[in-house]
């Protein structure tokens, strides 16, 4: 425990509530603090609130840090200064924040990605390449809360590359899950794709002998093809526009006459660029058929996220719809 005379904001503050103090390896300590943290406040906060709780850590860190150092001027970088350690941490896992907000998975589904996180920031938060050694070579607390800032920095391009490897991972592992529920029911499925462009299609025949449960995909990409091939109705692609639930009904039911199938899912959307106010970018519009009727219409609204991610996040979305159908 540290003395009663630490017990002051800008004591508790640096240290990170004192995790400072332990020993041994205090940085690493300061890490792991970091990353349970930020894993806690992803269930309270979203993308933004995450990235203002960072910039005020980094400011407030700052400046409690400038201080904790005045107090204690025969040290340069205290060991027992840690909080440098928790915001290269966030850093890090911001693009985690991003898929746990954006793409709609649990935290836990990409557990080995925050392994990762916290081995590659400590890396490069102790072998102190380029900036990061050049930060570290800074007087004061600029130099103790840069250098891990720019550690974060390089630590988090790591990230990426996995996040999204993990997310494909998901993906699949959605599809098995269709793959098995239709297989117990043996039901027949096809879809109809507009903005995924066959990628729910595809993570389905990926899977060995996907042949017993999938009869056909189809991809009617322009309003000509949704009418020729689908047989939607003219009149509802004009009053409605392609991207709605009324086309995306019509779709899925189209997908069924066509087909031997049983069970029909559909997705039409703005994968972006672009969009308009009424139907921006991100907007994807989903069916559920069976029995020859529509039973289940949805939209959702992801947001501008980007094409590779829209497309991704619709089909993952679509794939949990043909599970929870196949669960009733």
């Amino acid at each position: 425990m540290p003395p009663l005379q630490f017990v002051n904001l800008n004591n508790l503050f640096p240290t990170f509530f004192y995790i400072g103090f332990l020993r041994p390896a205090p940085g690493t300590w300061g890490s792991l603090a970091g990353i349970i943290s930020a894993y806690f406040l992803l269930g309270l906060t979203n993308f933004s609130t995450f990235c203002f709780l960072l910039i005020l850590t980094i400011v407030f860190g700052f400046l409690t840090t400038k201080k904790y150092l005045e107090n204690n001027p025969e040290k340069s970088d205290p060991s027992e200064v840690v909080i440098d350690e928790v915001i290269g941490q966030w850093i890090t896992i911001l693009p985690l924040v991003y898929v746990f907000n954006f793409v709609q998975t649990d935290k836990e589904n990409l557990w080995i990605v925050w392994i990762w996180a916290f081995f590659s920031f400590r890396f490069f938060d102790i072998i102190k390449l380029g900036l990061v050694s050049w930060a570290d070579n800074l007087k004061g607390a600029l130099g103790v809360i840069l250098d891990d800032i720019f550690a974060g920095i390089a630590a988090a391009l790591t990230v990426i590359s996995s996040a999204r490897s993990d997310m494909k991972q998901i993906i699949i592992e959605s599809a098995k899950n269709v793959f098995q529920a239709a297989s117990l029911k043996k039901t027949i499925l096809a879809s109809a794709e507009s903005c995924t462009g066959g990628m729910l299609s595809t993570a389905i025949t990926d899977i060995p002998g996907s042949s017993t449960v999938f009869e056909c995909g189809f991809v009617t990409y322009s309003n000509l093809s949704k009418m020729r091939v689908l047989g939607v109705r003219e009149e509802t692609l004009k009053t409605f526009g392609a991207v709605s639930e009324e086309v995306a009904a019509e779709m899925a039911i189209g997908a069924l006459y066509n087909s031997k199938a049983n069970l029909a899912i559909s997705i039409t959307g703005v994968a972006g660029p672009g969009g308009t106010t009424a139907k921006p970018e991100g907007m994807v519009c989903f069916s559920i058929a069976f029995d020859n009727k529509a039973k289940l219409n949805k939209t959702k609204n992801f947001g501008p996220l980007g094409r590779n991610i829209v497309r991704q996040k619709a089909t993952l979305y679509g794939l949990t719809l043909l599970e929870n159908a196949l669960a009733q």
